[in-house]
C-alpha cells in the first residue's frame, strides 16, 4: 500500500500538522524532530501529492512555457535550448514544475486557438512566452485572456511584463564600431518588422542611428526579410547589386549574417563589406565565419524571466515588469 501522511506521522510519533510543516517549511520545528520525520519520509519513500498540496494551498506551483509560433520543431536549437534549460533550473531550483508547449503553426490557423487555451489553463500559475510572433494589438488581447500571470521573454510591449535585451543599445554599438571604421554607407538587413517586438526595435534604431549621424538617408540601404540564413543571402544580394553599394552591412540575426556571408565570400578580400551580427551562437565563433556580432544572453534572459514570474505570482513584484539586460559586442574577423 502507497504510503500517506497519516501513516509518517504514526511511524514517526508525532502530528499530522507537524509533518506538513516538516514537508513544506512553514512554521517552527525542533531539529531533531524535523530530522526524525524525514527519516521515516525516506524510509517509507513518501512522496506528498501535488495536487491534494495544491487544492489545500490553492496553488498549483505549476509554470508553462510558450514557443512562438514555428514552422517546425526546433529544441535543438541553441536559442530555445538555452531558454529551456534556464527555465528549467530556476523551477526545479524554486519548487515549481513547468509545462512546455508542443505545438507549432501560424496565428491564422490552429495555432491560434491552442495558445489561447494554454494561456486559459487553469493548473498554470504563470506563463512565459517566447518571442511571440503576434502583432501588438492581438498579443495584448491574448495576455488579457490568459488565467494567470504573463511574461515575455525577448520580446518587449509598453504595458506588458516583459524581460529583453536592450535592442536599442545593441544596435548604436553596432553602428558605433562601424563608423568608427569608417563606413558611411551602411546597410542593414532586418527581420520580421511588424510582427516581432526585437526586429522592429532594431530596424527603428538602425534608421535613428543612422539619420542622427547623417548618413545615407537612414532607411535608404534597408532589405526587409525574416531570421532565415537564405533571406540573409537574398538581402546581401539586393544591396549589394546598388548602384552605389553598402561598405557595411548589419544584420538583424547571425543566420540572416551567415547567409550574407554566403555573398560576402564570392568578392574579392578588398571589396568585401564589413558584416555585424546579432545573437551570438556558438556557430559564429567559427573560424570560417568570424562574425563580429551582438551578444544575447539567453540562458541568461530564460533565467531572469523565469524569475520575474514567480515574483510577480508571488507578490513580489509589480506590474507592468520591464527589464531589459545589456548586449555585448564582440569583435571578430567579419568587423
Amino acid at each position: 500500500m502507497k504510503p500517506n501522511i497519516k501513516h509518517v506521522a504514526k511511524a514517526a510519533g508525532v502530528s499530522i500538522s507537524m509533518v506538513s510543516r516538516v514537508l513544506t517549511g512553514r512554521g517552527y520545528v525542533r531539529e531533531d524532530k524535523k530530522e526524525k520525520v524525514r527519516k521515516v519520509v525516506r524510509e517509507m519513500g513518501y512522496h506528498p501529492s501535488a495536487l491534494a498540496r495544491g487544492l489545500r494551498d490553492r496553488r498549483t506551483r505549476t509554470l508553462g512555457l510558450l514557443f512562438s509560433w514555428i514552422s517546425q520543431p526546433t529544441m535543438g536549437d541553441y536559442y530555445y535550448r538555452e531558454i529551456l534549460s534556464a527555465a528549467i533550473e530556476v523551477c526545479a531550483r524554486r519548487g515549481y514544475e513547468l509545462l512546455v508547449s508542443n505545438f507549432v503553426g501560424r496565428l491564422d490557423d490552429e495555432g491560434g486557438g491552442r495558445c489561447l487555451q494554454f494561456l486559459g489553463d487553469t493548473r498554470l500559475e504563470g506563463v512565459l512566452m517566447l518571442a511571440p510572433r503576434v502583432p501588438p494589438a492581438e498579443l495584448r488581447r491574448m495576455a488579457a485572456r490568459a488565467s494567470s500571470k504573463v511574461v515575455l521573454i525577448n520580446h518587449h510591449q509598453k504595458g506588458l511584463n516583459c524581460v529583453d535585451t536592450d535592442q536599442r543599445a545593441g544596435m548604436e554599438a553596432a553602428l558605433r564600431h562601424l563608423v568608427s571604421k569608417g563606413h558611411r554607407r551602411i546597410g542593414f538587413l532586418a527581420g520580421e518588422t511588424g510582427l516581432v517586438s526585437n526586429a522592429s526595435e532594431r530596424w527603428l534604431a538602425f534608421r535613428e542611428g543612422m539619420l542622427r549621424r547623417g548618413l545615407a538617408r537612414g532607411g535608404e540601404l534597408v532589405f526587409k526579410g525574416v531570421f532565415t540564413a537564405e533571406s540573409g543571402e537574398q538581402g546581401a544580394r539586393a544591396l549589394l547589386g546598388r548602384d552605389r553599394p553598402p561598405t557595411a552591412l548589419v544584420a538583424s540575426s547571425d543566420l540572416m549574417a551567415e547567409g550574407a556571408m554566403r555573398v560576402l565570400g564570392r568578392l574579392p578580400p578588398g571589396r568585401r563589406p564589413d558584416l555585424v551580427g546579432f545573437d551570438d551562437r556558438p556557430e559564429s565563433a567559427r573560424p570560417e565565419l568570424a562574425l563580429t556580432t551582438l551578444r544575447q544572453p539567453f540562458y541568461e534572459l530564460g533565467r531572469e524571466a523565469t524569475e520575474a514570474l514567480i515574483a510577480l505570482i508571488e507578490g513580489k513584484a509589480g506590474e507592468p515588469l520591464e527589464l531589459l539586460l545589456p548586449m555585448q559586442l564582440v569583435v571578430r574577423k567579419s568587423a
